[in-house]
């Protein structure tokens, strides 16, 4: 039971029971979510911020292959990365909160390979002249493959309830079809390649739909009812869920459709009003779910989690804030956004919020998923603080700098740098606790014999 307002919240509980004498006391391969948590983080941390860190420093990268080593740089972060963690977060929490039994192993480490195998494929391709374009093909035609078989999971999945009294489902279905959307827009840029890199636009249009489509709706997802028991947040009416869903859905179509890139003329004050209802969500989000009483908790020694992610969050606030700023100067004055402003600003989404809130929710994953204690806890948090304190280096810097002198590209790569170790020290800490899951699972077969 968690303490909210002076009173219990449940929290949801749910047993699964097969027939006597087949009954197990866990999911099979309790350590898998760990050990595909370690493997994301630890290819984000050296291929994907290696060749981060090489393009903010722009040095030993041929002019021609700058723009290659960017969309490599984000293809290993957004799909090897963030991709493969969330979906293994996603089926750890759509079964839970639905009471339904675990989804099959080698479903998950079907959907998992194809999205991580994929990013892998695809930014190797970029590199390599002879044989390149097929592998980059390949990669995203994987991502697809991968992204239609978790729509296809989350589908089967049935809600505990029905959607007109809890949207939670809704969000988790929305999220996968636009992960699919992303997919989608990789395979289709994939089959125009120039030095390696795809068409900016074309790049950019699919980095929105995965992150503001596939990463957003999925935290709200697991946000509505998960937020209720481990920060000990009030229940989200479905009125509310409804408008939240409205507005962070419909404004990311208007803005794809005012947007250029595959063969859409683009119009940029449409793009803009679509930023503006995007960013109107963000703000209702943050007033549904009430994060401020979990920042008022704080008095009365929360647990870690009821400390961690409302830090995240304020960086989704400071996201959206920039995001409606941006669109303003657009619709007032017709005044662009920039290349390096708007990298800057997908990663005040990216890094600021994205990084530090899988690492926090972490601490609840390891802990309730696996032997009931985080083995390395403090490190772990320790990772979340350096997150905290890269991105801001990462994300001013280019806002303030408009020629990206030298100050400007050591202060991305300290970022990158800072990120590395941070994520390092997070799969550390995940593979630790794979390891400790496993044995613990040795052991209770040892007393239990073959009834685990």
């Amino acid at each position: 039971m968690m303490m909210s307002g002076g009173g219990p919240t449940p929290l949801p509980v749910v047993a699964v029971r097969t027939p006597a004498g087949e009954e197990r006391l866990m999911p099979p391969r309790l350590w898998f979510p760990a050990a595909a948590m370690a493997a994301s983080l630890v290819l984000a941390a050296t291929a994907g911020l290696t060749l981060g860190v090489i393009a903010a420093l722009e040095a030993g990268v041929p002019r021609d292959q700058w723009s290659a080593t960017v969309q490599a740089h984000g293809e290993l972060q957004l799909w090897g990365w963030f991709a493969v963690f969330i979906v293994v977060l996603l089926f750890e929490f759509i079964v839970r909160l639905n009471g339904r039994p675990p989804v099959p192993l080698t479903s998950r480490v079907l959907v998992l390979s194809l999205l991580g195998g994929g990013a892998i494929a695809s930014a190797t391709g970029r590199f390599i002249d002879v044989a390149g374009q097929v592998m980059v093909v390949a990669g995203a035609a994987s991502m697809v493959a991968g992204a239609l078989l978790l729509v296809a999971i989350v589908l089967r999945i049935r809600p505990a309830r029905p959607l007109r009294v809890d949207l939670h489902p809704l969000f988790f279905r929305t999220g996968a079809v636009w992960l699919v959307a992303a997919a989608l827009a990789e395979l289709v840029a994939s089959r125009n390649l120039s030095s390696g890199a795809t068409s900016f636009d074309e790049s950019h249009l699919m980095a929105e739909f995965f992150l503001r489509g596939f990463v957003i709706n999925v935290t709200i997802a697991v946000a509505l009812r998960a937020f209720v028991g481990h920060l000990g947040l009030p229940p989200v009416p479905v009125e509310r869920q409804r408008v939240l869903w409205g507005l962070v859905n419909v404004g990311l179509v208007v803005s794809a459709v005012g947007s250029t890139g595959f063969g859409l003329p683009g119009f940029p004050a449409l793009a803009a009003a679509g930023d503006l209802l995007f960013a109107a969500g963000l703000f209702w989000a943050t007033w549904a779910l009430d994060i401020a009483r979990a920042v008022r908790s704080w008095r009365r020694r929360p647990h870690r989690a009821q400390v961690l992610v409302p830090v995240a969050w304020f960086a989704l606030v400071v996201y959206a804030v920039t995001l409606s700023v941006q669109a303003v100067l657009v619709l007032t004055g017709g005044v662009p956004v920039t290349l390096h402003e708007t990298g800057a600003t997908r990663h005040m989404l990216a890094l600021g919020f994205v990084a530090p809130l899988l690492i926090a929710m972490s601490h609840v994953v390891l802990q309730r998923f696996l032997i009931g204690r985080v083995v390395g806890e403090n490190w772990l948090t320790g990772a979340f603080v350096l997150l905290i304190i890269a991105w801001p280096f990462r994300v001013f810097p280019p806002l303030v700098d408009d020629s990206i002198g030298e100050v400007t590209r050591g202060l991305m790569g300290a970022a990158g740098i800072l990120t590395a170790v941070a994520l390092l020290v997070a799969a550390a800490v995940a593979a630790l606790n794979a390891v400790a899951a496993r044995r613990y699972v040795r052991s209770l077969r040892r007393l239990h014999g073959s009834a685990i």
